[in-house]
């Protein structure tokens, strides 16, 4: 929220001397008031991931799939979980395009077998922590 400030005190004839001095106000108020920005970012973890690749799979005859997080979320998978084979395998089927319905569906098919296999080995990994 942006609010207006003014103060007689302040009150420059050089439009130039103006801005700088409300730009610095800005800047001076951001870095003091308002949270870093790893606040507003939530670190990956392995629940949020396979959410992420078992909605992918889910929805990929619908949409798009190749998205940046999705990508995000494999290297996450294969990293900590015991069966990074299951994440190549699915990263290997979302190479290539697939124009007709029956290929859409194979893809589906393949993809949620993989994320079954995800699953399971998250669940395990958790288990033991």
């Amino acid at each position: 929220m942006a609010d207006c400030f003014n103060d007689k005190l302040l009150t420059y004839e050089d439009e130039d001397t103006a801005k700088y001095i409300g730009l610095w106000l800005t800047e001076l108020s951001v870095d003091n008031f308002l949270p870093p920005v790893e606040y507003y970012l939530t670190p990956m973890n392995t629940a949020w991931a396979v959410s992420i690749v078992r909605r992918a799979a889910e929805e990929c005859k619908e949409k798009e799939i190749r998205r940046s997080k999705l990508y995000e979320a494999l290297d996450f998978l294969e990293k900590n979980i015991d069966a990074p084979v299951l994440v190549r395998q699915y990263r290997r089927a979302l190479q290539g395009d697939r124009p007709d319905e029956w290929q859409k569906e194979g893809l589906r098919q393949i993809l949620m077998a993989a994320v079954l296999g995800i699953q399971q080995s998250a669940a395990v990994c958790s288990i033991l922590l």
